[in-house]
């Protein structure tokens, strides 16, 4: 593949691209691994190769029926449903337990983002745990980004950032600061 979707940390072929565009920004960020150089920073590049295709779609793909999977030889149309039932309709991803839960989400992705452990991260963030969370009843008042920062885990960093925590207030600053 010579295409990535740097918010859901997958490679995509060239077949596939076109579907993610279609997506919006809001659900992928599509991603030339070879023009788009700006992009490609040293945490982005580690994010991609230690989470890479296999444990992505082991997440992703979890729940997958074999008559679901697209081929090779799959019409640009199964592709562009396939895609969209993967990653916006999220119908064959692994449910956490928390999921419908927003505060067991945020929580969780609290203690999560303080760990090397992506999968865990990305299962939270795409079952609904916001990457923006901050504890209601004041006993933490740092999002999952700071939380992250101060436990040195720069690939939970910049998973967060992908995936909307660049967004939040007083993290704007922190996070443009970090990444240049």
């Amino acid at each position: 593949p010579v295409w990535a979707s740097i918010n859901l940390v997958v490679c995509v072929c060239a077949r596939c691209i076109g579907a993610h565009r279609n997506l919006g920004v809001h659900s992928s960020k599509p991603r030339s691994l070879l023009m788009d150089e700006k992009v490609w920073i040293p945490s982005l590049i580690r994010l991609m190769v230690e989470v890479g295709n296999e444990i992505s779609n082991k997440f992703w793909q979890y729940r997958l029926p074999e008559d679901d999977q697209i081929s090779p030889e799959s019409s640009s149309q199964a592709r562009e449903e396939f895609i969209r039932k993967k990653y916006v309709q999220r119908m064959y991803r692994h449910v956490s337990p928390l999921y419908g839960d927003p505060v067991a989400l945020g929580e969780a992705l609290k203690l999560s983002v303080c760990t090397n452990n992506i999968e865990k991260t990305m299962q939270l963030v795409f079952c609904g745990a916001d990457v923006k969370y901050i504890s209601s009843d004041g006993s933490e008042s740092r999002t999952p980004y700071e939380l992250a920062k101060a436990s040195n885990q720069e690939l939970q960093m910049e998973f967060l950032m992908q995936n909307g925590a660049i967004m939040f207030g007083k993290s704007n600053i922190r996070v443009l600061v970090y990444r240049t």
